[in-house]
């Protein structure tokens, strides 16, 4: 039914989005693709034929899956641990994420907290104290790089540090996915970092 209403709408000269649907193959197994809908006109401007374009998205539907797979597992790891968990927006320092230790520990909720900063729950002097902190980490970072910033929490969590890694606001997974490397490794192992999700 989806085919047939965008080859309708290529035929009658309307602008036709792509979609993604799973056809089968000849094997029987079903395939993710996105197809396109164009249509071809002769030089009076009249439509003659309806071109589609076919691409398999398997391999992207599959990175989109383990993407979710890891971001639940992340999610689940963050709202068990006991201490309370946060991240902020670097841009305007709002909450993105409080975990359940947070929650009960700030008597906030996320719905409450997320999308907002610290001076639409604190009195003004202590929001101005909290606020200068998240702006030295952040400054700080920037100029000694993530490396010795590990090494930094490492040497103030002791062992019990917790590294957590994330995307930024609308990163593009295609082709920039928050990885670690070996070095990073090396350096998660020599701060005694207990974890890093």
């Amino acid at each position: 039914h989806e085919a047939k209403h965008h080859t309708w709408l290529a035929q009658h000269g309307k602008r036709v989005p792509s979609f993604e649907t799973v056809r089968v193959a000849k094997d029987g197994h079903p395939v993710h693709v996105q197809i396109g809908v164009s249509a071809i006109r002769d030089n009076a401007g009249n439509v003659t034929r309806i071109a589609a374009i076919f691409r398999d998205i398997a391999e992207r539907k599959q990175a989109d899956e383990e993407l979710r797979r890891s971001r639940a597992l992340l999610n689940s790891i963050v709202e068990e641990i006991p201490d309370m968990i946060f991240m902020k927006n670097a841009s305007d320092l709002s909450y993105a994420l409080m975990n359940r230790a947070g929650e009960e520990l700030t008597g906030f909720s996320k719905e409450e907290l997320l999308g907002k900063n610290d001076h639409d729950f604190f009195p003004k002097e202590q929001a101005d104290f909290f606020t200068a902190k998240d702006k030295a980490v952040l400054a700080v970072e920037a100029f000694e790089g993530t490396d010795e910033a590990i090494l930094r929490g490492g040497k103030y969590g002791k062992s019990g540090a917790v590294v957590v890694k994330v995307s930024k606001p609308n990163q593009d997974m295609r082709f920039d996915v928050p990885v670690i490397g070996i070095e990073t490794i090396k350096i998660l192992k020599e701060a005694k970092i207990s974890c890093m999700a």
